[in-house]
Order: C-alpha cells, then structure tokens, then sequence
C-alpha cells in the first residue's frame, strides 16, 4: 500500500536521513563537550583511567550523548514523519528475542574468558563484590546500550535499509559503529575490526525484524560481563572497580591487551561462529521474506 503523499518522509532517500542524521547529532554532542568540558573538574567518559571516576564517567556520558538520542527522536518525527515507537521499541512478541540477545553477549564474553584463562592468557587476581562502583557502572552500560542502539541500529540501519540491500546497510552501519570507537584508548587493528564485527551481530536481528530489544539487550549483556563482571576494560575505557579482579599476561592479540576483551582474535572467532548460528537462524525463521513485511508488523 503506497504511503500517502502527506505522511512520506521530507527527506525520501534513506541514505542521505542517515548522513544527515549523524552530522546534526555528533554536532550537538560536539557542542555539548565542548562546553561541558570546559566545567572545572571535569572527567569525561573517554578519559576515565582512574578507579574513583565512574560515577563522573557515568554522568558525562550521559550529558554528552543523549542528544544522539533528543536528535533520533526529532528526526523520526519532523524528517521520517514516523511514530517513535517505529525505530523498534515494540516488546510484546519480542521479549525471547531480548532475552536471547543477553544470553549471546554472556556467552561469548564468557566462553571468551573461559579461554583465555586456560590458556593463561588472563589469570583472575581477586573476587569480590563492589557495589557502589558496579551499581554505576551496570548504569552505564544500559544507558550506552541505549543511546548506541537507538542511534546506529535504530535510526542510521533502519534508513539505510531503506535505500539499499539489507547487508549492505548492516556493514555501512557496522563501519560507521566501528569509526565511532577509532579515539578510544589503546585501539588496535584487531579491536577495531571486531567493533566493526560487533556491529554485525548487532544488527542482525534488526535487519530481519525491525526491533531494538535483541541488540540493546546483547550490548549491555556485552559490555556487563566484559566490565563491571570480569574486570575487562570495554573498547579500551575502564570500568571502575569489577566483582573480578584480573590480570592479561599473553601476548595482546590474544588477551586482548589494554584495550580489553574486544581487542582479543578469541573475541573475533567468537563473534564469527555466533553470526553464522544467528544468520542461519533467521534465514530458517523468515527465509527472504520482505523487511518491509516485518517492519509493517512490528508498527
């Protein structure tokens, strides 16, 4: 059924929503830091090296990035002319879905961890429960699961499916995801291609069904065991004080290093086998039924 001429988007090509999209929102985040950075005693989330930050990392986070947010919202409804709710926040039928997503993050995290610590690439060096530190940072990790997936899964993939092939919009939305992470401290060349990996299995879900609840719940699951769980550093920012305290003693490739988990080629082969079993699930759930199908019934 063709939309009607008064409900079609402003701007009609998909692709050029999403570019437009991520200048206005980095634009407002840019303007943000600059003058929040600019407060006394400041630590921002990207600079939070020491034990004692992570309420200020939280806090900066959330004053820098939720215009990503503000600005998703304002497109869907003044460029997309759509509902909000069409970026993929429909829980009822999807509830398995966010649950499977958690379950894919703790697994590979840690089997990940079980791995390397047989093969004494990380050695555990303390148990023991923080709860202010990993109350903030169980904090953070669901507000970036949030932002990141209302803005890359949600809004950039959702309209760049909308002017080209489905995977094709899944890698350029996975690219545009790893570049978001190229400043992080201590990012290699391995890191920085399983971020773009990452952005894959978290997109893979969304392409079939048009729902946000399987990534963001894998991206906290991701960041939560990786973080305040196993005592990894997340893409290369510390976490604050962990229930498991750890040590890397490897050669970085393989434990990852100072930037954590995700700069491992443990994460990457973990990560590959769990894309093929999610892309050979979907395949048999939806075969090559439309999107647009999917998305009509998620509405």
């Amino acid at each position: 059924m063709e939309t009607p001429l008064n409900n079609r988007p402003t701007i009609e090509n998909g692709t050029l929503r999403a570019i437009l999209y991520l200048i206005t929102g980095f634009v407002l985040c840019g303007m943000v830091q600059l003058m929040y950075s600019t407060s006394s005693d400041v630590v921002t989330y990207n600079e939070a090296n020491n034990p004692q930050t992570i309420f200020e990392v939280l806090k900066s986070y959330v004053v820098i990035k939720i215009g990503l947010v503000f600005v998703a919202f304002l497109f869907m409804v003044l460029v997309n002319r759509e509902l909000i709710r069409h970026l993929g926040f429909k829980w009822v039928g999807h509830s398995s879905s966010a649950f499977g997503g958690f379950l894919v993050g703790f697994f590979i995290i840690t089997i990940g961890t079980i791995v390397l610590l047989l093969t004494k690439n990380i050695y555990f060096t303390d148990i023991g429960s923080e709860d202010t530190e990993i109350f903030y940072a169980t904090l953070l990790c669901i507000v970036v699961a949030f932002i990141e997936e209302i803005s890359i899964r949600g809004y950039v993939l959702k309209n760049l499916m909308q002017s080209m092939n489905k995977w094709i919009a899944l890698a350029l939305s996975s690219l545009v995801f790893a570049l978001l992470h190229l400043d992080n401290t201590d990012i290699t060349i391995i890191a920085f291609a399983n971020i773009f990996i990452a952005g894959i299995l978290l997109g893979i879900n969304y392409i079939y069904t048009k729902n946000l609840w399987f990534s963001i719940f894998l991206h906290f699951s991701w960041n939560f065991f990786q973080g305040p769980i196993f005592g990894y550093k997340v893409s290369g920012m510390f976490m604050g004080k962990s229930f498991i305290k750890q040590l890397a003693q490897g050669a970085d490739m393989l434990s990852g290093g100072e930037f954590g988990f995700e700069g491992s080629i443990v994460c990457t082969i973990l990560q590959v086998v769990f894309i093929a079993a999610l892309i050979w699930y979907y395949q048999k759930k939806y075969g090559n039924k439309k999107v647009a199908l999917t998305a009509e019934i998620n509405g």
